[in-house]
């Protein structure tokens, strides 16, 4: 296995940057309003994590859109081609030998690590390849340190903690997925990425208004199903969970100083008057949102 020690700082406007063959490695965007000229590779397993603005992909023949605070997970050997990109990301690049080792070590007794310490049987992995919401800290932390010193050296045992942090991230999805209660793994795992579509749409467009019917449309479940699945596998309703994260975007729209009253903060968010911003508010904190922002 190769480790590359230097952070590989991208001009997004250059084209093709990537090697014919990927260690492992990382690179790391931070353009905030320039469009990417697309390239394409064939990517070992990867995680492309975005701090701010937006990417787009196509993985596997699959187009792909992420967020601010969303991650997409690549699986090995897939075609990639990163079609625009308009923000800061990381992403970092490992090989198959270095995911297989920390999943073994992961998911074998130490009793049998004990015994076949240096075992090369390893066998193959496949990831939740699909975008996910979530807040990675520890990529926080890497973007920290970026941003202290661009010629970060890293060490070779960085790499197998960063694969063990991707490997522990697919143990929750892998908790949620379980969570429903129907079908088989391959059945689990298409109902998991539909209701997950749906939780990524739903982020998506947070400054609109909820709407059932189309997001029953863009995850291609019924109603019903829908509302049954999602609820099993993230613990509540489509509509309970657009309300909370619409909120806590308010909370953060008033923390940040660039709003001078809550009509602005309401009026950004499609909510019908301030009356009824603050009643919505008010229900899930229990405090007015003039207390908060006067608080804050």
């Amino acid at each position: 296995m190769t480790y590359k020690q230097n952070i590989h700082l991208l001009n997004p406007k250059g084209g093709n940057q990537f090697p014919d063959r990927f260690g492992n490695e990382i690179y790391f965007v931070e353009n905030l309003s320039a469009k990417a000229v697309p390239f394409n590779y064939v990517s070992n397993f990867s995680l492309k994590y975005i701090f701010s603005g937006e990417e787009q992909y196509v993985v596997n023949k699959k187009r792909k859109r992420i967020c601010d605070q969303q991650y997409l997970v690549v699986n090995n050997e897939s075609e990639v081609c990163r079609v625009s990109s308009a923000g800061t990301s990381i992403t970092i690049f490992l090989e198959p030998d270095l995911i297989s080792e920390c999943q073994r070590a992961l998911h074998m007794r130490e009793e049998q690590l004990l015994e076949y310490p240096l075992s090369e049987d390893l066998g193959s992995v496949e990831l939740f390849d699909d975008v996910v919401y979530g807040d990675l800290g520890f990529l926080g932390d890497l973007k920290s340190r970026i941003a202290a010193d661009p010629d970060l050296i890293i060490p070779v045992d960085y790499y197998f903690e960063l694969a063990h942090q991707l490997l522990l991230s697919q143990n929750d999805v892998l908790t949620q997925m379980n969570k429903l209660e129907r079908g088989n793994y391959a059945t689990k795992r298409e109902l998991f990425k539909r209701v997950n579509k749906a939780r990524n749409y739903l982020e998506d467009t947070i400054t609109e208004n909820f709407d059932l019917n189309r997001l029953s449309r863009e995850s291609c479940l019924s109603k019903y199903q829908l509302i049954r699945d999602f609820k099993s596998a993230f613990g509540t309703t489509p509509h309970r969970y657009f309300i909370a994260r619409k909120l806590q975007r308010a909370c953060q729209m008033m923390r940040s100083g660039d709003y001078g009253t809550l009509n602005e903060v309401a009026f950004e968010l499609n909510y019908s008057s301030l009356a009824a911003f603050s009643r919505q508010f008010k229900q899930l904190y229990g405090v007015s949102p003039g207390a908060m922002m006067d608080a804050e």
